[in-house]
């Protein structure tokens, strides 16, 4: 029986950001996903400039290398923002807006750590993980043991049960939204969409987009459900009509949770630490979760090569590391979230689309990682994560 010192659940870029630079660091790591690679993720693949600043500056490349393999489909420094059908603001962004193949990405990110050396088991699903035996079970009923686990297998996965249990919390503490896309030739649509585009005015407490990606468009929308009355289903049909697609025929949309709530509210237990979606890390106003994912999965990296060659607690840590460069930025976000989205959705739209107008440069800079939200802790969100890798 091989003991390695990281085991990770989920190959997706959580996953493969801490595999890359754990391994880099001389540790021995071995990966687990119930998905074999490329494999298709729901999201609209729109990368704000902050995240591909942290993926040149953690894997060491640069973004034409992204572009290179085929995972960049479309940039744009423009942007537009509707209203219930009604264009109310075009602008222009000073960093570029990347939108990225999510399966290409997540490949490349994937071969990355192989390069490194990291044993990779795609296609086992992994059931239980025991973080203080510290060892976790697959389908199979293979038993692999670590000394720490790393769970990235995002809102619904196993080790963010396993330490809902062993945390005692109630479920509900972390809200679940969820998302609705699908992605449509260009041929279908009724009118040309070049730049991202938020489409206000049909989801209460969330939004919906239209993001290009060469000869196709993603139409999506992500929200709480239970604050419409409307299935998102119907929601996104109305979308589709007022884009002019008049019926999606055997194009099916595909959902996904989305951490909405508190965040942080479970970071680790035992030998366990969770990143990304698996510790609720997404954005609480837009639901973005790959910059979270990348910047989680440093902060864990640099708590179990901490862990390992000093001692003490893993949990505490990752939560000094985590909270310097994330947690601050995402709890100014959840205070923010009820004034943003109450507003949306209870004030008239010719008052909500000035406020759009008025704010949208400001929450630009925020998308780009230029400054932080109000009432945040975090500084520079760009700074670099004291590292132990």
């Amino acid at each position: 029986m091989r003991l390695h010192d990281v085991l990770i659940i989920g190959c997706g870029p959580a996953g493969s950001t801490a595999a890359f630079l754990l391994a880099r660091a001389g540790l021995s790591v071995a990966m687990f996903d119930k998905c074999v690679f490329p494999r298709q993720k729901l999201c609209g693949g729109l990368l704000p400039d902050k995240t591909v600043r942290v993926v040149e500056r953690l894997f060491g490349i640069h973004r034409s290398s992204l572009q290179d393999k085929g995972v960049i489909v479309h940039t744009s420094n423009t942007y537009r923002i509707y209203s219930g059908g009604r264009l109310l603001v075009e602008g222009r962004s000073p960093r570029p807006f990347t939108l990225v193949d999510r399966a290409a990405y997540d490949s490349f990110l994937l071969e990355l750590a192989r390069t490194q050396g990291v044993e990779i088991h795609e296609g086992q699903k992994v059931e239980r993980v025991d973080p203080y035996g510290t060892f976790i079970e697959t389908a199979s009923g293979a038993r692999h043991y670590g000394r720490f686990i790393i769970g990235a297998d995002g809102a619904l996965g196993v080790t963010a049960r396993c330490a809902a249990n062993a945390l005692a919390r109630e479920r509900d503490r972390r809200i679940l939204a969820g998302s609705l896309d699908v992605t449509l030739p260009v041929e279908k649509l009724g009118r040309p969409v070049f730049c991202p585009e938020i489409l206000l005015g049909y989801v209460d407490w969330g939004y919906a987009w239209a993001f290009p990606s060469g000869r196709s468009v993603t139409l999506g929308l992500g929200g709480l459900q239970r604050k419409n009355k409307k299935t998102f289903k119907e929601l996104l049909n109305d979308i589709c009509e007022d884009i002019g697609v008049k019926r999606l025929g055997e194009t099916e949309p595909k959902g996904h949770p989305i951490p909405f709530g508190r965040p942080g509210d479970r970071l680790a237990v035992g030998s366990l630490v969770l990143v990304g979606d698996a510790a609720g890390l997404a954005d609480p106003i837009t639901g973005e979760g790959v910059y979270s994912a990348h910047l989680s999965s440093e902060a864990a990296s640099a708590a179990v090569i901490r862990a390992l060659r000093y001692g003490g607690s893993l949990g505490a840590i990752y939560r000094r590391l985590i909270d310097r460069r994330l947690l601050g930025l995402l709890e100014g976000a959840a205070r923010l979230q009820p004034l943003v989205y109450t507003a949306l959705e209870v004030l008239p739209r010719s008052v909500s689309g000035m406020l759009v107008r008025r704010f949208h440069t400001r929450a630009l800079r925020v998308i780009n990682g230029d400054k932080g939200y109000p009432f945040s802790r975090t500084g520079h969100p760009d700074a670099a994560l004291p590292s132990f890798v």
